[in-house]
């Protein structure tokens, strides 16, 4: 009787779970269905203030700081800033605060999460006003310069922008290329823009360069998407 020699497996490496993204900083307001707000590259939720009050009338809004801007922190060093993840992101806050379906709008950066998340079977619908990465290469490039030229105009102005915001003239130096109306932008929240600008890391090279590279990633038949510029103030 020969005697069979006992067969060995080997079972495959277990991973372990990646560490959590970090909770990002929302601005909550108003009662209704939620409405989740999604601003551009190198702003905050500021950017929304415009449109916020009116829109909380029906909606329970939540403008979100996105990573590596406003009061946000940077995505881990192991997440590259992709589309896809920064969207992650935002759905694990919204995990956080306890809301399941909602809708979802955003403009530039916001716009192109916006879409990806409008992937998901929670969004309802997706409004995105001049998303992000959606150009031929070379339109794409460009946009990446342009960003890069606004950073380094706005970290040079960044140490006036009190003086410079305070005026209407002033404001429209910085914002014209942005906003319908720069100069009705409020001093406060101009200055807010500008310096944050400035000094968010989400602004950095690989950020802007990964957003403005990926593939759209959504269903078109969950989306809306218009060219207009960010919130209009009145």
């Amino acid at each position: 009787m020969t005697a069979t020699p006992a067969r060995t497996t080997s079972s495959p490496a277990v991973r372990e779970p990646a560490p959590p993204a970090p909770a990002l900083f929302v601005h909550r307001v108003g009662d209704g269905e939620p409405l989740v707000l999604l601003h551009g590259l190198g702003e905050s939720h500021v950017g929304w203030r415009p449109v916020i009050d009116a829109l909380a009338v029906h909606h329970d809004v939540v403008a979100v700081d996105l990573p590596g801007f406003g009061r946000s922190p940077s995505l881990p060093a192991y997440l590259p800033p992709t589309a896809a993840n920064l969207a992650r992101a935002v759905e694990a806050t919204l995990d956080g605060l306890g809301i399941g379906e909602y809708d979802v709008a955003g403009y530039s950066l916001g716009a192109r999460i916006a879409l990806e998340l409008g992937g998901t079977r929670r969004v309802r619908s997706v409004i995105a006003i001049g998303p992000d990465g959606l150009g031929t290469p070379v339109e794409r490039i460009g946009g990446y310069l342009g960003l890069l030229t606004g950073r380094g105009m706005a970290m040079a102005l960044a140490p006036a922008a009190a003086q410079l915001t305070s005026t209407p003239a002033g404001r429209v130096v910085f914002f014209a290329g942005n906003r319908s109306f720069p100069w009705q932008l409020p001093a406060a929240d101009a200055r807010e823009l500008l310096t944050g600008f400035a000094a968010a890391p989400g602004t950095t090279p690989p950020t802007g360069l990964a957003c403005s590279t990926s593939r759209p990633g959504c269903t078109p038949s969950r989306r809306q998407c218009c060219s207009c510029r960010a919130p209009r103030t009145r």
